[in-house]
């Protein structure tokens, strides 16, 4: 991540960009005659802006907004028969939080 500001500032924007690491558990079927949908766990590349709050001394208010291009494949049985597809997706996650420095 890189700020934009001194530490020492109250309030402290910043861009970043990064790898993720996706992991699919609990997958589910929401067509009819699919069954066994599996997603393979994917690497991919992410960016994210924010803004870091100062409270207190220790103590600050995290905002950001994450964008992830997340690429893998799935199985899944189609009648009984294994099908393979291509899947994209790129959420945007929405993030509050705190933080405390040591």
């Amino acid at each position: 991540q890189y700020y934009f500001l001194d530490k020492n500032t109250k309030a402290r924007p910043y861009l970043g960009a990064g790898i993720n690491y996706t992991t699919f558990f609990s997958e589910k079927e929401t067509l009819a005659g699919v069954t066994d949908l599996k997603l393979k766990d994917s690497w991919g590349a992410i960016v994210n802006a924010g803004v870091d709050i100062g409270l207190t001394d220790n103590l600050y208010l995290n905002t950001s907004v994450w964008y992830a291009k997340i690429k893998t494949k799935a199985t899944f049985k189609l009648g009984g028969k294994e099908q393979r597809a291509d899947v994209t997706l790129d959420p945007m996650v929405y993030f509050i939080g705190l933080g405390y420095k040591f």
